[in-house]
């Protein structure tokens, strides 16, 4: 076999493994969720009318005091969605419900 073929071969097949371990590192790396700056959504609630909150199914549940003191066309604007019932609110998020809900959890302690 001559020296130019072994040469080329030895090329294609080191090009071939880093494009796999390319491939492979963009697959496994994680994404990272942007982070959320929760003052608006504090804003909206009013910080001293908020009682409970819990996280189902990645939604968030909040009891409010006053339903009235809650800006609810914000919520609308800043969330995937709101559903009212008496004096809960439950949100869905796109994105880091979890960071979301661990934030409001400790400032309502």
């Amino acid at each position: 076999m001559p020296k130019e073929t072994i040469i080329i071969i030895a090329i294609t097949i080191l090009l071939v493994t880093i494009l796999l371990f390319g491939l492979l590192f963009l697959m496994t790396r994680k994404k990272q969720k942007p982070t959320i700056d929760i003052e608006w959504l504090i804003n909206a609630l009013g910080k001293d009318n908020i009682t409970n909150v819990g996280l189902t199914n990645k939604r968030i549940r909040i009891t409010v005091l006053k339903l009235e003191n809650v800006n609810l066309e914000l919520l609308k604007q800043e969330t995937r969605g709101i559903f009212v019932r008496g004096n809960e609110i439950v949100m869905t998020f796109l994105d880091n419900t979890e960071e979301i809900y661990q934030s409001l959890k400790t400032l309502i302690k």
